[in-house]
């Protein structure tokens, strides 16, 4: 069954890939070419300067800058520079305004300096050299053209045209993608980890660093809240000037409390600046260390847990870290060639199973394939993720009510959503109690029968037995065929093989375990295994239990290809 990739497909997954490629690269010389600007600047020339100016000034949009002029001379002339850290001499604007208190405070009218000229334009200058950080952000739109690039070229020269039946023995190989999945899942990591350490690690430690800070009378000076429009939806933040004395000294600070950002829920904040009307007598704390720290509120905001909602981002890149070295390793560990059973000798038939229990007569005990803990982490994972997404657009729709502006859409258009969401967790809870449900034993004669070879059952149940209303056994084999499908890997399952062994509902029978003998099919597919395709063979036992989870078990067992003496018998007879 061959499904090649058309060429409409390949240009659809080309068009897509091609977004995240162009929109990384176009990031990439942004901050290229920024990160380049910033390092020139240190091969300028160092020359005396003077300051003849500076202020802190607050523009219609409430933003501060500090300006500056300064003056120098470049080769008996003389020339005025009035760039902070920009080569482009604008000045130097800060959300916090100790910060830019502390840089008046450094450059005084009148004092000595020295200034960083360009060696071809003496009328451009600086005062400091701009950071180089920002070249450590081109790595995170280099992801994004690592995405599209990948993707461009697995589309048009990875091997993967088609897929055919396991029946055939043909062989097909599909490209790993689990790179480009790391990658991401890096990126998502790391940019969830910087954005809870600004929002919350930072603002948590801050509060209690000012537990010691000093008190000292301050009075306002202006107070408003600022609104940040954005595209989807609009965020409120308090903005509010103050000035306070250290040893007759006057300074100014912004900061009503520690936490960074802006949040959804203007009356709130509204409330808080009538509370501080320009002209009000307030006490502000100011560390000890550092005159020009200070803030009003110095407890934990109420909206600081805004800061853990990167978190959801942090769980999806640790998602995808751990999901690329499960996802296809199968399939990479067979190198894209069939299974063959070269181990199992007449001395050693159970190779693959070397590692399982036996009883005393040496017969097998199977484990089962899936671990209930392994289940319940992973509906964990799945809540977490998915409520933690759902519940950004909860809050802003919560919020939108709270404060008398309510967003029907979002409301309407969010209940599906937390409805999946309550699903979720009542998934939890369902697995939880699954934890305690019945352990099945199951011994058998050899855990890699052949075909046409008898495999021999004993089972027994450990546990509360008699909540057991219907017990059942079936011999299960499947194939498995995984292709492209546009941008999306696709996986076939088709049962081709499906036997019951036994149903009960004799409650001493469920009680007391049993005995089955069970005939492998000779004229059927063995297990097997390569890049794209596989055949599995698996015990299945289920236990129908009243007003509790059921029990489900599978047992996976590896299928030897048929003993030629089987089929021709003895030769040496």
């Amino acid at each position: 069954m061959d499904r090649p990739a058309s060429l409409l497909s390949k240009i659809g997954t080309t068009l897509f890939f091609s977004v995240f490629f162009a929109m990384g690269t176009a990031f990439c010389v942004f901050l290229g070419w920024a990160f380049f600007q910033n390092l020139t600047t240190y091969t300028w020339h160092a020359t005396d300067a003077r300051v003849v100016h500076n202020e802190i000034v607050r523009d219609r949009d409430g933003e501060h800058r500090f300006e500056i002029r300064y003056e120098y001379d470049v080769e008996g002339r003389r020339y005025t520079g009035q760039g902070y850290d920009d080569p482009r001499g604008r000045g130097y604007a800060h959300s916090d305004y100790a910060v830019l208190g502390r840089l008046a405070a450094r450059y005084p009218v009148g004092a000595a300096c020295t200034a960083y000229v360009a060696p071809s334009d003496p009328h451009r200058a600086i005062l400091a050299h701009p950071s180089l950080w920002i070249g450590l952000m081109i790595f995170v739109p280099l992801i994004f053209v690592a995405v599209g690039a990948g993707g461009i070229y697995f589309t048009w020269f990875g091997k993967s045209g088609t897929v055919q039946s396991v029946a055939g023995r043909v062989r097909s190989k599909q490209p790993s993608v689990k790179w480009i999945v790391r990658l991401m899942g890096i990126g998502f990591t790391v940019a969830g980890l910087a954005a809870v350490y600004f929002l919350f690690i930072g603002p948590v430690m801050r509060v209690e660093q000012a537990k010691s800070w000093m008190p000292v009378p301050a009075t306002v000076i202006a107070s408003r809240v600022v609104t940040h429009r954005g595209d989807d939806s609009t965020t409120y933040s308090v903005d509010m000037l103050y000035e306070y004395e250290i040893d007759g000294r006057p300074l100014r600070s912004n900061r009503y409390h520690f936490m960074t950002g802006s949040t959804s829920g203007r009356d709130a904040k509204q409330a808080i600046v009538e509370a501080h009307p320009p002209g009000r007598a307030i006490t502000a704390y100011v560390n000890p260390a550092d005159p020009f720290d200070a803030v009003i509120h110095r407890g934990y905001p109420d909206d600081l847990w805004f800061g853990l909602i990167p978190l959801v981002f942090c769980v999806a890149g640790v998602g995808m870290l751990v999901g690329s070295f499960f996802v296809g390793g199968a399939a990479a560990r067979a190198g894209g060639t069939a299974w063959l059973p070269t181990s199992h000798t007449a001395g050693q038939p159970d190779a693959p199973f070397a590692g399982l229990p036996r009883s005393a007569d040496g017969r097998t005990t199977l484990r089962p394939t899936t671990c209930p803990w392994g289940k319940l982490l992973g509906v964990v994972f799945l809540a977490v993720f998915w409520n933690g997404i759902t519940g950004v657009f909860v809050g802003i729709a919560v919020n939108s009510h709270l404060a008398g502006n309510p967003e029907w859409f979002l409301t309407v258009f969010i209940i599906p959503f937390v409805l999946i969401g309550v699903g979720l967790l009542g998934g939890i809870v369902y697995q939880f109690l699954a934890l305690f449900n019945l352990t099945a034993v199951l011994e058998v004669n050899t855990a890699s029968p052949a075909l046409g070879e008898t495999l021999t059952i004993d089972w027994r149940l450990e546990g509360r037995v008699d909540r057991i209303a219907t017990l059942t056994f079936s011999l299960v084999g499947e194939e498995h065929a995984t292709y492209r499908r546009g941008t999306d890997t696709v996986t076939d399952k088709h049962t081709f093989y499906d036997e019951a062994l036994l149903k009960t509902s004799d409650a001493v029978e469920i009680l007391s375990g049993g005995h089955l003998d069970v005939v492998i099919p000779a004229d059927v597919m063995h297990s097997f295994e390569a890049a794209n395709n596989k055949i599995t063979w698996t015990l299945k036992m289920a236990g129908d239990i009243r007003f509790w989870p059921d029990m489900n078990n599978e047992f996976a067992l590896i299928v030897r290809p048929i003993d030629p003496t089987v089929l021709w018998g003895n030769v040496d007879a």
